[in-house]
């Protein structure tokens, strides 16, 4: 009898870290956070996390139509799929390149529909969607991302170096 409850314990334990790791991945994985922060700025403001409030910061960068376009483009890369693929730096290279003049060949296109002010707008806007996308991508050469989430060891070593992750505001919506 001790040792049924011996080892209901050890898989109870292996359970909490499965648990954890699952946790672990999936906050490493979202990019929600840095995506609605940036949504925030081009609307003219910022989330101050003290306050729990929105900040006014400055004129929108772009109109509620901009917006959808900049949130779809963000999310074109950033989600599990593209950090799990199998891509060589070649291919990452090709899409970022083929990816950064799309966006900004359309928001050239779109400048007077989403109310765009300035050329340097443009740009600022494509390097944070294509910037976002890199960073992400560059986790799938040669299987990096998949080979991370799938070994334990290392995520013992990064539950053990970082902190619990931080909560998850409510989501702003317009």
């Amino acid at each position: 009898m001790p040792e049924n409850i011996e080892r209901m314990q050890e898989d109870l334990t292996q359970f909490r870290h499965d648990k954890e790791d699952a946790e672990l991945v999936r906050f490493l994985l979202d990019q929600e956070d840095g995506i609605e922060q940036k949504l925030l700025y081009y609307r003219g403001f910022m989330f101050d996390r003290e306050s729990n409030s929105l900040v006014k910061i400055g004129d929108p960068l772009l109109n509620p139509e901009g917006i959808n376009f900049a949130s779809r483009n963000f999310r074109r890369f950033l989600n599990k799929n593209s950090a799990c693929a199998n891509l060589d730096e070649v291919q990452v290279g090709n899409l970022i390149t083929s990816f950064s003049s799309s966006v900004r060949r359309n928001l050239l296109h779109n400048l007077r529909s989403f109310q765009i002010k300035s050329i340097a707008v443009v740009d600022e806007i494509k390097n944070d969607i294509t910037d976002m996308a890199f960073v992400l991508l560059t986790q799938s050469i040669n299987d990096k991302g998949r080979n991370f989430i799938h070994t334990p060891r290392k995520m013992t070593e990064i539950r053990s170096m970082t902190e619990t992750p931080p909560e998850k505001k409510p989501a702003i919506r317009w």
